[in-house]
């Protein structure tokens, strides 16, 4: 019979003394000192992969700016007047290497935020906002038409640049829908109640078709474009004031602006379909809004949103832009409205500008 001192004895246990022999050797290989050296140097390369990942982060940012102005200073002199907005306003753009925000926070607009400019009521601001560019785009449009420059000085290349212009604003139209769709489910969020919002663009779209099928240098070219952003601009004027009436009912100041920053907060960089909207809304933002108001939407994205938008999204909204230069459009205009226009020279003192 074995004694409790032969149960510790390998000798005189043998199956005690193979599963001790077992874990000495694996209690051995732990403690070797190579192997220990070994891991701590695997440890010490990922925390350098690490730091490394979060520098280049914070570098993105400056280097997307920094890349889309080389590409703009290629196109400066058959693009100045599109290219020197675009170079204007990326100066606006902060690239602090301590911004290092949580992605457990998200930060909010103030309440009082775009109010000093745009002049409507919280319950309509969050349309008002997405839909001024496009307001801001036809104008452009009815511009070049009254003058009469399409039909009577583009050449054929400029002429399929206008119509490339605006389909591109068209399939923007289309983006801001979705933009849209995703504020209402983020109010839907923070104020556990749904607004559902059906929009009819079926008449945008007919009239659009309709403009394809046309010459652009005709009379009846210029009449159906002028048709369609009438339609686009009534359709835009009835949802806002459809959604406003109904924000009271569900929203509060506080929610509505909650859930407007958070829409823009929650953006990701590979968010490309959105990024060209976001690209334009920021770019409406420097010729509208005061300093303190674009830096506080600025302060929405993260680090690696804001190298696409100062990236890859900028270049493709200033490509959009340069298909209206040979119309003489002044991009640093401002108070831009369907019916009337007022252009603002930029300051003399003003370093930002071209």
């Amino acid at each position: 019979m074995l004694s409790s001192n032969d149960l510790h004895d390998p000798n005189t246990c043998p199956a005690c003394g193979d599963w001790l022999k077992s874990h000495k050797d694996v209690s051995a290989d732990q403690m070797d000192p190579a192997a220990v050296h070994a891991e701590l140097e695997k440890l010490r390369s990922i925390n350098h992969q690490v730091e490394a990942h979060d520098k280049s982060a914070k570098q993105k940012s400056a280097s997307g700016v920094a890349n889309t102005i080389a590409w703009l200073q290629q196109h400066q002199e058959e693009k100045k007047k599109s290219s020197g907005f675009i170079h204007s306003l990326l100066h606006w753009f902060r690239h602090d290497d301590d911004d290092d925000k949580s992605t457990s926070h998200t930060p909010l607009l103030p309440l009082e935020w775009a109010q000093s400019r745009i002049d409507v009521d919280w319950t309509e601001r969050s349309y008002a906002v997405l839909n001024a560019p496009f307001y801001a785009d036809m104008s452009n449009a009815r511009r070049i038409l009254l003058e009469g420059k399409l039909r009577t000085t583009a050449t054929d290349a400029v002429t399929a640049e206008f119509k490339t212009w605006v389909a591109e604003f068209m399939g923007q139209l289309g983006q801001c829908r979705h933009l849209k769709d995703e504020l209402l489910e983020e109010k839907a969020h923070v104020a556990n109640n749904v607004i559902r919002v059906r929009t009819i663009y079926d008449q945008v779209q007919s009239l659009y078709e309709e403009t394809l099928l046309l010459d652009a240098k005709s009379p009846e070219y210029e009449a159906a474009l002028v048709a369609l952003f009438d339609e686009v601009d009534a359709t835009l004027a009835d949802e806002a004031a459809a959604v406003s009436e109904a924000n009271p009912l569900v929203m509060t100041p506080d929610s509505e602006n909650e859930a407007f920053s958070n829409l823009f907060a929650n953006v990701e960089a590979s968010d490309d379909k959105n990024g060209m909207v976001v690209a334009k809304l920021v770019a409406w933002m420097k010729n509208n809004l005061p300093r303190t108001d674009f830096d506080a939407f600025m302060a929405l994205f993260d680090n690696q949103v804001k190298h696409q938008l100062g990236g890859q999204w900028m270049q493709t909204y200033a490509e959009h832009l340069q298909r209206l230069e040979p119309f003489a459009i002044e991009f640093h205009s401002a108070f831009v409205y369907s019916r009337s226009r007022v252009d603002v020279v930029a300051p003399v003192h003003d370093p930002t500008q071209p």
